[in-house]
């Protein structure tokens, strides 16, 4: 892969900005562990984990209303839990 191919797949996220830096030397490798560290590095993952940790204290069931059902509660609570899987299966946390 080459750096261009690179920046147009960053184009309009806010990873574009980690690269910027690398664009006089086009540096593929250097540009890729830059994004690999600012997206995926302990940081990003713990602040992740801990979104996930939120999101799962505050996920309460009130009862039956609206379209809140029970089995959406359940259907959330696995969503994160496979988010949270994933997240410590692969490494990052």
């Amino acid at each position: 892969m080459c750096y261009a191919k690179l920046k147009v797949i960053v184009e309009g996220i806010p990873a574009k900005i980690s690269i910027n830096k690398f664009c006089k030397t086009r540096n593929v490798s250097a540009t890729y562990m830059k994004l690999k560290l600012t997206f995926l590095g302990p940081g990003c993952t713990q602040c992740c984990a801990g979104q996930l940790e939120d999101k799962l204290h505050c996920l309460k069931y009130k009862g039956k209303f609206k379209n809140n059902k029970f089995q959406m509660y359940i259907a959330c609570h696995q969503k994160i839990f496979q988010q949270m899987h994933f997240i410590k299966a692969n490494g990052y946390a």
